[in-house]
């Protein structure tokens, strides 16, 4: 149910699909007109001798570069010819040799389409941002014949044939489509444009991804697996009958008229009726294979707009080059629709479609592009930053690494391809040195998957191996200024306040089904801390219910403003004397009973547990909530843990989680002030036995008034 959490907990506001309508009558033209270029090439096409390798045994490619004299290359020879140095010149606007910390950026233009004519060219990146040259970045999965040919620095058939279907199809539609707006269109494609096996060069442009895509008038998302026509039945489904009856009328045609163009030639019915085809329609968009590609997003995240380009060569765009983000607002508005979907379906139908067709992790790539567009700090956490890397594949595990430091903005360029380490798990720990010096607590609140350590930083998570569920925590909420994080060598020194020593730990097993019975157990454990229930205890016993059966902001109903418990026994008009009642008469049942079983529904019907929360779109309440995968990782125990206050010395419960198999001494220390979407403010901290993290709260605010808690305390 990650996929489910997470569209609930990125709360964004209303779509403007009036807007979307350029994009959706754009993609309408431009699918009609793919169909008319395919009638009118047809026979052209036809004419040509093709070999089941998909070209000409006689073809050849005319490629133009700098002064030399022109390559004519056999089509089975295009891939050494790129990813070698034959296409190697000076830079072509200032005329000076390249280093390898600015490395070239090459790209390709039509000259002639029939014999095929190409002009490479390759230039600074500061020339490209100076001259003006419109270049357009393609972000593209690759094709497996790509892949083996990068890692066995052999040239295949296959593999070349990849890069002839780039110039052959790909450039001639594009520059089709564009040369109105940029006069010229010249094309970066790393197919093309990075010499793969020039590795120094392609290291240095790896990095530099995020500069060529933000210099970029735009980019296109090639959808590879995904048609023009599967786009228009996804987006019908995003809007209401009224306005879609309106888009309907200014078309010449109806929709029920447009056929798919997919290879097997079955027809897509555009016609979305029900909940399950909205979320089929959708899911076939997000379930793309450019979806689950880590550079790929990168690439997106730093563009300036995006345009469209499906696997039946059909560009989707409004003719606009100051507003042709067509990418973004399909996202986007698809994003909408399905969190439609969830309150239309609600969670629990929804978790069963989720389950036989599972959604990649979609929230964060929106949160991705926002920080990397803002000129503040960065906005993001090393946790956010990780998890959804984690969701994405990836050939070179250091790459993560490289991606995360654009993410995060830890430095230009030129400072992370000198800084950042060879060895992979050094580069994770490079990254996250970066994020804590600048108050991002996240690297020391991950869930820890692996006990392979890192053996100068006992504290990093994720230098081996990583999973998007490693950070749960969701967005950080205003970052604590008050409290610096301090870095001597990889030790980490933290003021933090001490909640103090645990004494004991009780795990209710909160995953089981039946809640009243976890909630029971909880209620023995608090009431054997206050055995004599007066006023004061009553409060007490009511402030450690919201610390174990805490609801997150987003999901907190009007009333919880000021603590759930106390806020609904107001505006219920239940007294305390009845509560107060109810809980000795479950102190006079010291063991598990039908009677004491039925005390506690009363109880937590008297105080809102089973009232369904706000925003959920399912059943979840107070007691289902605290039964949500945010607590169930294997490997560490969900328990109540008593601490002794070191100022008052009172004792008090919290819900933490902690690792399997602690022996030593656990401290507990809260982060001031520390607030993310899912835990609350000022409820944020660590387990440390031994100068190690061994587990995590998030619930935990203040249960005393003790002020002067502050302590230093080194992490190693």
């Amino acid at each position: 149910m990650g996929c489910a959490i997470d569209l609930e907990r990125r709360r964004q506001p209303d779509f403007d699909f009036e807007k979307l309508a350029r994009y959706i009558a754009a993609c309408d033209d431009a699918y009609a007109g793919h169909r008319q270029s395919i009638s009118e090439r047809g026979d052209e096409r036809a004419a040509l001798a093709r070999t089941d390798s998909g070209y000409s045994e006689l073809e050849t490619v005319t490629i133009k570069y700098g002064a030399g004299e022109p390559i004519v290359q056999d089509v089975s020879l295009l891939l050494p010819t790129f990813w070698n140095s034959d296409l190697d010149t000076p830079c072509m606007v200032c005329g000076q040799a390249f280093q390898q910390l600015d490395p070239p950026i090459r790209s390709v233009a039509l000259e002639r389409l029939d014999p095929l004519v190409v002009q490479v060219s390759n230039r600074h990146l500061n020339c490209v941002q100076a001259s003006g040259v419109g270049i357009i970045p393609v972000s593209h999965v690759w094709h497996e014949a790509i892949a083996e040919a990068n890692l066995s620095g052999k040239n295949t058939a296959e593999a070349s044939r990849c890069l002839y279907k780039v110039l052959s199809e790909m450039l001639p539609t594009v520059n089709a489509t564009f040369v109105n707006l940029f006069g010229r269109v010249e094309l970066w494609h790393d197919y093309l444009s990075i010499p793969q096996w020039q590795r120094p060069i392609q290291q240095a442009l790896l990095v530099m991804l995020p500069h060529i895509y933000k210099s970029a008038p735009l980019c296109l998302i090639h959808l590879d697996d995904i048609s023009s026509q599967h786009i228009v039945a996804a987006t019908k489904s995003c809007a209401n009958a009224n306005f879609w009856g309106a888009a309907r009328r200014r078309r010449r045609y109806k929709w029920e008229d447009i056929w798919s163009v997919d290879q097997d030639t079955t027809q897509v019915d555009t016609r979305v009726t029900s909940d399950y085809q909205r979320y089929e329609a959708l899911t076939r968009f997000f379930r793309a294979r450019w979806f689950q590609r880590m550079w790929v997003s990168l690439e997106y995240a730093q563009c300036r707009q995006a345009c469209v380009y499906t696997k039946d060569h059909t560009i989707i765009w409004n003719g606009d080059g100051n507003d042709c983000d067509s990418f973004s607002w399909l996202f986007d508005g698809f994003q909408q629709r399905m969190r439609q979907c969830v309150e239309d379906l609600g969670m629990d139908e929804f978790s069963k479609l989720f389950m036989n067709m599972p959604l990649p992790l979609l929230g964060p790539l929106a949160d991705m592009r926002k920080n990397t567009r803002t000129t503040a700090g960065p906005s993001l956490s090393f946790g956010e930053a990780l998890t959804f890397i984690a969701g994405r594949n990836c050939t070179c595990y250091r790459d993560r690494f490289l991606a995360m430091s654009s993410f995060l903005k830890c430095g230009d360029y030129a400072s992370s391809i000198r800084d950042i380490p060879p060895d992979a798990a050094d580069a994770c720990l490079w990254v996250a040195r970066k994020c804590l010096a600048i108050g991002d607590y996240s690297a020391l609140l991950m869930l820890r998957k692996s006990q392979d350590l890192h053996p100068s930083a006992r504290w990093l998570v994720g230098h081996k191996s990583m999973a998007w569920d490693m950070w749960d925590l969701g967005p950080l909420k205003p970052r604590p200024t008050t409290r610096k994080i301090h870095l001597v060598d990889n030790v980490i020194r933290l003021e933090l306040d001490n909640v103090g020593a645990v004494e004991k730990l009780w795990e209710p097993h909160f995953k089981n089904e039946d809640h009243i019975t976890v909630f029971d157990y909880v209620l023995q454990v608090i009431l054997s801390h206050y055995p004599v229930i007066h006023s004061r205890s009553l409060q007490c016993i009511l402030n450690t219910l919201d610390r174990v059966y805490a609801v997150p902001t987003f999901l907190r109903p009007s009333y919880a403003q000021f603590g759930l418990s106390n806020q609904y026994l107001l505006i219920s008009g239940h007294g305390s004397e009845a509560l107060k009642g109810l809980f000795e008469a479950h102190l006079q049942h010291p063991l598990i009973s039908d009677v004491r079983l039925a005390v506690s529904g009363a109880i937590a019907r008297q105080l809102g547990f089973q009232t369904q929360l706000k925003g959920t779109g399912s059943s979840w309440t107070r007691l289902s909530y605290a039964s949500n995968p945010l607590h169930q990782e294997i490997g560490y125990h969900d328990c109540l843990a008593r601490a002794r206050c070191p100022s008052c010395t009172e004792t008090f419960l919290y819900r933490v989680s902690i690792l399997k198999g602690v022996k030593g001494v656990v401290y507990l220390y809260r982060i001031p002030q520390l607030e993310y979407t899912s835990s609350l403010r000022n409820g944020v901290g660590i387990l440390v036995s031994e100068n190690e993290i061994v587990g995590r709260m998030i619930y935990g605010t203040p249960a005393c008034g003790c002020r002067e808690l502050s302590q230093s305390v080194e992490i190693w």
